[in-house]
């Protein structure tokens, strides 16, 4: 294998001020709330996609994921699959809805359609598990670069973090979205390149395929127990993540409704080629290390599959491609990252800072105050990135025990008040409840696989959610039926919680279990009486809500009328494009980058020209914009609207 050099450092260190550097230039473009949460409504609906689709996978995909695809070969692969089925989903059903919600925050239209304390109570979850999802995340990226580069892993995780830090608290969602598509070329430019290569060294694909480890639909990995249920439920995950909050900053910050859809069905598309990019070179590893306890590289590790897809990188790159990767490796996590400082400060300065402390902020106060959000949110997740290092359960578990806890008692209340009249207001807070509760006793109690602890807390959500107007009009006329729901169902978990653990339960653990059962009877009969009590003019507040959901945007009044005018994106990202192809070229001029002299040229060939043809083509847009913006309010003017 080779060594990361000065010429890899110097493509690190260009890559890293790239980034800031954007984040400087959007910072004089960001003047209000709506432009540093929402891009003013104006991110090009191809720039949104793209970052849709950055914002989705990050190093994770290169480190734990990576490491089982090593070890589980095609159950994997069908796990890679099913992202871009989820974000077709989210495309058809609620990409629309989201922009027609007209809103800066994913969790503003809460207070609307259910209720404060329903917002807020999401803003502090989305806040919490956000955060510790982005630890994570950032674990996963100092991991892979320390061991590549020889570097500290605390060193390295505080200086990415900063990074990321500064562009996205400098540039809001213009600065994470623009560097979200630059990070993308440079991605694409790695991974277009490592995977026909490993395969030419393993021997060709059907090689590759044939070293694949035979198909298990049910086994433990690093002490985590998977089969086809975690498969469904994780599936379960995505797709809601992307009919809600994952998707939402993208489809709201762009231009209208049917640029929200394009979005969401541009992000779709790319995620096809995730199996192949990302899947199939940890496969071609097993060729080339197929123990890897006795490679000296991997050996040093406890998790040595986690460092596959780096060492594939450093047996087939030359010095200076190898600096790309790492550079792409930053890019996936920055992708991560920066989306979810932007949109956790957006929900606590939007939904918890005026929503709950100061109702009557302005949008200057608001503005700053998602600044000093974001750098509070990033000091916390560098922290917890710097303790997740020492934990033994490995980067792709960690992710998977957050994400199954967390995710679905959030994000089903989120979509499904996008689609449905019928749920009561007080619903999604007995949602989250019920579905919180539900998984923490399946996951730290009962002991369940993670598939099933997805099942039990998405059923749970599901079923307190879609019952609620029913469960009220029970209570209006029969409370005791209700009274006697409850108590049945507290006594019936008190009995089959403990004989459905997966062994024994210690007496806390008992205790617990007893304690949970009590709280699902109790909440069900104390949310049955919020749903009995709404009000008629709680109702026609949801009716107006759905309302303006049925209301297409009208672009001239809410987005021209403002004097919005489109930013240089096409320009600016295709003249860094070009730089970074250009950069490339260069690296023939050093000894060390000779020896592949082809990967260099065919890298900086392809950037240069998909640089060249944004700023061409870009320049033929942005003149369309502004005609269509001047026509239409021209026409708004005459009208005297």
């Amino acid at each position: 294998m080779r060594q990361v050099n000065g010429l890899d450092y110097g493509v690190i260190v260009f890559y890293l001020a790239l980034m800031l550097g954007i984040g400087l230039y959007f910072r004089t473009r960001v003047r209000s709330a709506l432009d540093y949460f929402a891009g003013g409504n104006l991110l090009p609906w191809w720039v949104s996609g793209i970052s849709l689709y950055m914002s989705t996978f990050s190093a994770w995909t290169f480190s734990g994921a990576a490491g089982f695809v090593y070890h589980k070969g095609y159950f994997a692969l069908i796990y890679f699959a099913t992202w871009s089925l989820a974000f077709f989903i989210g495309y058809r059903f609620t990409a629309a809805r989201w922009r027609r919600a007209r809103v800066i925050s994913p969790v503003e239209y809460a207070a609307t359609r259910y209720n404060v304390t329903t917002q807020q109570c999401i803003s502090w979850m989305l806040t919490i598990s956000s955060t510790l999802t982005a630890g994570i995340t950032l674990t996963a990226v100092s991991k892979i670069i320390a061991s590549t580069m020889g570097f500290d892993q605390t060193a390295v995780t505080v200086t990415v973090g900063l990074v990321m830090l500064l562009y996205t608290y400098l540039g809001g969602v213009w600065g994470v979205a623009v560097t979200d598509v630059v990070q993308f070329l440079i991605l694409a430019a790695s991974t277009l390149f490592i995977t026909p290569l490993s395969l030419i060294a393993a021997g060709g694909i059907g090689r590759v395929l044939g070293a694949a480890p035979p198909f298990e639909h049910d086994f433990v990995y690093h002490g985590v127990h998977y089969n086809l249920h975690w498969l469904i439920g994780v599936t379960l995950i995505n797709v809601v993540n992307s009919m809600s909050l994952l998707g939402a900053q993208r489809y709201y910050s762009v231009l209208d409704e049917k640029a929200a859809k394009r979005v969401g069905l541009m992000a779709s598309l790319l995620f096809l080629s995730v199996p192949l990019l990302f899947g199939l070179p940890p496969l071609a590893g097993r060729i080339f290390w197929p123990d890897l306890d006795s490679v000296s590289f991997f050996g040093r590790f406890s998790q040595p599959a986690d460092l596959i897809y780096v060492g594939i990188c450093l047996k087939l790159l030359p010095n200076g491609l190898i600096g790309l990767f790492v550079a792409a490796m930053f890019a996936a996590t920055m992708s991560a990252l920066d989306t979810t400082f932007n949109v956790v400060s957006a929900v606590v300065s939007r939904d918890i800072y005026k929503g709950f402390f100061r109702p009557h902020a302005s949008d200057r106060e608001l503005f700053l105050a998602g600044k000093v959000v974001t750098l509070l949110v990033g000091a916390g997740v560098i922290g917890l990135a710097v303790w997740y290092a020492s934990s033994r359960l490995g980067v792709f578990n960690l992710m998977a025990l957050v994400v199954g806890l967390f995710n679905l008692p959030i994000s089903i209340p989120m979509a499904v008040g996008l689609l449905s009249r019928g749920v009561a207001r007080w619903s999604a807070l007995a949602g989250v409840c019920w579905g919180f509760v539900a998984g923490f006793l399946a996951q730290f109690v009962l002991k369940w696989p993670i598939g099933y602890v997805i099942y039990t807390s998405a059923i749970s959500t599901l079923a307190i959610l879609l019952g609620s107007a029913w469960l009220g009009r029970l209570y209006r006329g029969h409370p005791v039926l209700v009274l006697a729901l409850g108590v049945a169902l507290s006594a019936g978990a008190w009995v089959l919680l403990p004989a459905a653990a997966a062994s024994p339960l210690s007496f806390g653990a008992l205790v617990v279990a007893r304690m949970g059962a009590i709280i699902l009877g109790g909440a069900l009969i104390a949310f049955s009486r919020l749903f009995a009590q709404e009000s008629v003019a709680e109702r026609r507040m949801v009716e107006e809500f759905f309302r303006r959901l049925s209301t297409p945007v009208d672009v001239v009044r809410e987005v021209f009328a403002r004097g919005a005018r489109e930013s240089s994106t096409y320009g600016l990202v295709g003249w860094i494009a070009v730089a970074i192809g250009i950069l490339n070229f260069g690296l023939l001029l050093f000894p060390s980058a000779r020896d592949v002299w082809l990967a260099n040229m065919m890298v900086g060939m392809a950037l240069v020209a998909c640089g060249w043809a944004m700023v061409y083509f870009g320049r033929r847009s942005e003149r369309a914009f502004q005609e269509r913006a001047l026509r239409e309010l021209t026409r708004l003017r005459a009208e005297g609207r």
